[in-house]
């Protein structure tokens, strides 16, 4: 698992903001994770699609913290789904507790497909 997305920018000292905590997990962990978290759920772990993203997915509130966990993303370009690159993860420091977040280059690799999607 890593935490990914704004979060992790917020770890890294890139940004001062996140509305949500979004972690990605191994698919095989999914169905375990959600019964874990299953007194903070508010939707169940299950594949997904919204529009033109699509992977497992569940949503959670924990001490009024939004956690959107999600594994195997893809996103549709045209009429293509294009899967996200394997996870890569670092382990960080956030106040005495190790944590993992997804690296930049990870980071970067998402983001090059998000802006493919929008003909960036």
């Amino acid at each position: 698992w890593a935490v990914t997305g704004s979060a992790s920018s917020v770890i890294r000292g890139v940004s001062d903001h996140c509305n949500d905590i979004d972690i990605i997990v191994d698919k095989n962990h999914v169905y375990e994770i959600d019964e874990i978290l299953k007194a903070f759920r508010i939707e169940k772990m299950c594949n997904s699609t919204l529009n033109d993203i699509r992977s497992f997915y569940g949503k959670y509130k924990i001490g009024g913290i939004f956690i959107d966990i999600m594994s195997n993303v893809e996103n549709k370009i045209d009429d293509e789904w294009i899967a996200h690159p394997p996870l890569e993860k670092e382990k960080k420091t956030l106040r005495n507790i190790e944590i993992y977040i997804t690296t930049k280059d990870f980071e970067e690799k998402v983001n090059k497909i998000i802006q493919r999607k929008y003909g960036e």
